[in-house]
């Protein structure tokens, strides 16, 4: 019996258990690196909203948002949802919309924590989606921010209601 081979192998065999367990710490670092990048989490909202966008916009009546009833951000991220506005007004070409964000904590507005498109114009029959950006400040006070998205046909809050939706975001 050649008791020189089963060493040989026994020994081949070690060195592979250390290099699979080497790359297996390689790969757990790697995914923790790359799940606690803020710079991903942002690009990860994005994708989302875009993916969202584009469900809205097969559905859209008249008014409609890309973005769960309420949220969890922590202090400092900045994300998106998306608003999408259909022209279902056939009597003109094209037609104006004033977009209205108001964001308020217990009643009070909140100024500076989102940014959208004041005014667009579509076309007879058009959709499209728009962003509205938010970033929550690292010093912003925690609790719950409401916000009312409000679109109207025209070029001022002043013209006609076309339609409202809602959404909150916990700051923790």
């Amino acid at each position: 019996m050649n008791r020189k081979g089963a060493f040989q192998i026994s020994l081949g065999m070690i060195v592979s258990l250390i290099f699979a367990v080497v790359i297996l710490g390689a790969g757990l670092v790697l995914i923790n690196n790359i799940l606690n990048n803020p710079d991903i989490e942002n690009t990860i909202d994005y994708t989302f909203s875009e993916q969202a966008k584009n469900m809205m916009l097969q559905n859209l009546e008249t008014v409609g948002l890309a973005a769960p009833a309420v949220m969890q951000w922590e202090q400092g991220r900045t994300g998106a949802v998306a608003l999408g506005i259909k022209n279902d007004e056939f009597a003109a070409n094209t037609q104006k919309f004033t977009i209205d964000v108001s964001v308020k904590k217990s009643g009070t507005e909140i100024n500076g924590y989102v940014t959208y498109p004041e005014e667009v114009t579509l076309g007879k029959g058009q959709k499209d989606a728009f962003n509205i950006i938010i970033q929550i400040p690292d010093n912003a006070p925690e609790g719950i921010y409401t916000a009312t998205v409000t679109v109207y046909k025209g070029t001022s809050t002043n013209d006609i209601w076309y339609g409202e939706e809602y959404f909150a975001i916990e700051v923790v």
